[in-house]
């Protein structure tokens, strides 16, 4: 059976955010503190890890190993938020982390919560501080401490499951459709029509097609990468626009190209720079040379992973992941 250690963390909460709260929900007062929870590879335990383990834990949690406090005081309301079932971005890139710094051995997953204490000397509206607290779309809230078996429990993979079009008593439109609802696709009419055509008793593959398949469908035609409405045309009041929301954004660079060397073609924009030097090894000898050439801009907008009300803060980090990504993607000679 595994085992598990908790790490209390640094504050979660900046001044504004906590004056922000107490108004909101008139409190005397709120805190927060990160606590991280780590799982143990087989039998071990803090008492087993050496002394540099335990220091290099420490240095990527800091505030060191201990348990956190479980609310009992008078007048102040404990809360735990935690991520839902399932392993989060935060805990991918900690855990990978921890595995690249000698703690692989030891440590087989690390997850990250908050715990909130509320202190108030009159009744509040415990459901609104639940509603600002946590994002229902990755976290879940509790009263107690969370359930660590439940949370670092690993499912079994599902068997590949092939989709029958050609099911007796209904048509290949009602399978798809019904598969559409069941695995949350979002497929439109099209794309139905499409795959049909494509996995149809007539089709080029003329096969029925598996539950993967439809999911990187849908993936690869999402708005997150076809932009199908924002390149959608539309109509307000009864009159058809002439262009789609993303030819308007467009439109700057079509009405004034002057300076841009690559516009929506590539990861990202690049403007006419100016000429640079740079110092770099000759490929054939090892020789440190200057070398003189133009030294291009590159601008980026990350358009589609802009925090949104849904979703905020992981809307933030991939987005700001995007920027990165994509920034040093670009050109032949690029940097990932």
């Amino acid at each position: 059976m595994d085992q598990y250690l908790t790490c209390m963390g640094l504050d979660a909460l900046s001044d504004f955010r906590r004056q922000e709260l107490i108004l909101k929900l008139g409190i005397d007062d709120v805190r927060a503190r990160f606590v991280h929870f780590i799982a143990l590879r087989g039998d071990s335990s803090q008492d087993v890890m050496t002394e540099t383990q335990r220091r290099q834990l420490d240095d990527l949690l800091p505030s060191g190993l201990e348990t956190p406090e479980t609310g009992n005081e008078a007048q102040e309301d404990t809360l735990f938020v935690f991520p839902r079932q399932g392993i989060s971005p935060w805990s991918s890139k900690a855990t990978s982390i921890a595995q690249v710094c000698g703690l692989g051995r030891v440590i087989k997953r690390i997850e990250r919560g908050i715990i909130y204490k509320i202190t108030s000397a009159r009744k509040y509206d415990q459901d609104l501080a639940a509603k600002l607290l946590h994002d229902p779309m990755t976290q879940e809230t509790r009263r107690q401490f969370p359930d660590l078996e439940k949370m670092f429990a690993e499912g079994t993979p599902a068997s590949l499951q092939t989709i029958n079009l050609h099911a007796q008593a209904t048509t290949p439109q009602a399978v798809l459709q019904a598969a559409n609802k069941d695995l949350g696709l979002g497929l439109d009419s099209s794309e139905i029509q499409y795959l049909i055509s494509v996995f149809g008793a007539n089709g080029s593959l003329a096969r029925p097609p598996s539950d993967i398949e439809l999911f990187m469908f849908a993936q690869i035609n999402s708005e997150h990468c076809r932009h199908k409405q924002f390149n959608a045309s539309w109509t307000i009041d009864g009159e058809t626009k002439a262009h789609s929301l993303f030819s308007m954004i467009r439109m700057t660079h079509a009405s004034n190209p002057k300076w841009v060397v690559s516009a929506y073609s590539d990861n990202a924009a690049v403007l006419e720079g100016l000429q640079g030097s740079l110092w770099a090894p000759f490929h054939t000898t090892g020789q440190w040379t200057e070398t003189k050439e133009q030294v291009h801009y590159l601008i980026k907008v990350e358009t589609h992973n802009h925090p949104t009300a849904v979703s905020p803060f992981p809307g933030a980090a991939t987005g700001s992941g995007g920027e990165i990504r994509d920034e040093g993607s670009v050109g032949q000679l690029r940097l990932t």
